[in-house]
């Protein structure tokens, strides 16, 4: 059931309702509505392609963003805009085919301590991914990034 779990997944990180587009996930998509490119885990920061009429594109705001976040930001076709909130949703109106629209945010660093088998390990967390694992494998690195 694991992939199928990972299909539906996949399937509704984007979705299309009546006069609206929701991003419940942040990760690159490709739909027939509109093409995602995300920016995280290097930066708070994704780009939606609209391929088709949809009204309004609403982002759901990362775990470590409040709801209604000063610190969030909306543009269409490079240009600053209002925004409003539904709960965990920000979101853009008057989105037309061919725009281009962006949300920003804050990106989270943090540092967990966990014990995995019987090793004690330090994670460096960007966003939610994990950049940087110490101590190190024991035959090379567990990660190779620029950025950790």
């Amino acid at each position: 059931n694991c992939a199928r779990t990972l299909y539906y997944v996949w399937h509704h990180m984007v979705e299309r309702t009546a006069g609206a587009l929701r991003l419940h996930l942040l990760l690159n998509h490709s739909s027939e509505w509109a093409d995602v490119v995300s920016d995280v885990p290097h930066r708070g920061h994704i780009t939606v392609s609209v391929k088709q009429p949809v009204g309004s594109v609403a982002m759901r705001a990362p775990e470590w963003v409040t709801a209604g976040s000063p610190a969030v930001y909306g543009e269409v076709n490079g240009l600053r805009r209002d925004m409003d909130w539904d709960g965990r949703y920000a979101r853009l109106s008057g989105i037309t085919t061919g725009d281009t629209v962006s949300f920003g945010f804050p990106i989270s660093d943090r540092t967990v301590e966990e014990r995995i088998g019987d090793v004690d390990y330090t994670l460096t967390i960007r966003g939610n991914n994990v950049v940087a694992i110490s101590p190190e494998g024991r035959f090379g690195p567990f990660y190779q990034t620029d950025d950790a």
